[in-house]
């Protein structure tokens, strides 16, 4: 089940083949979606894969619905840390997942670099290296 519960969902042309939901996308300078990377800003969870129906293969520059708030299930990092209820989780260095989100509260600017990489608050606990989805509280559009 790849949504729990959300306010609404749109649709974006996807670049990158998604061979299942729950990714975590952004935008391009094209307009298009893509698997987000760590240092690019979060716009939504992908809702759909881009499999095509007869061939089970993924293909890109499909339409995806994604959404920005709820409650939905996010790919995690296979390499991610222990993750708790109520943990921010954030954009892993692996494009399209996410892992326990670290806040750098040094200064302003860190603060803000670290909580720009938030999707939401994890609603469920995953052991280190778990991999798989996990259940979250989207919070995409602002902290």
């Amino acid at each position: 089940m790849a949504l729990v519960q959300h306010e609404e969902s749109v649709y974006v042309t996807c670049s990158d083949a998604l061979d299942d939901y729950g990714y975590v996308l952004s935008l391009q300078s094209s307009g298009n979606a893509h698997k987000c990377t760590n240092t690019e800003l979060p716009i939504g969870i992908a809702l759909t894969s881009t499999k095509d129906p007869i061939t089970g293969t993924a293909q890109s520059d499909q339409k995806v619905a994604i959404v920005r708030r709820g409650v939905a299930y996010v790919k995690l990092d296979d390499a991610n840390s222990s993750i708790s209820p109520g943990d921010l989780v954030g954009v892993s260095s692996t494009a399209g997942y996410v892992d326990k989100l670290t806040v750098d509260t040094t200064d302003a600017e860190s603060l803000w670099s670290s909580l720009r990489k938030a999707v939401g608050i994890a609603l469920e606990s995953k052991s280190a290296n778990a991999g798989g989805k996990i259940k979250v509280l989207l919070l995409l559009g602002g902290v």
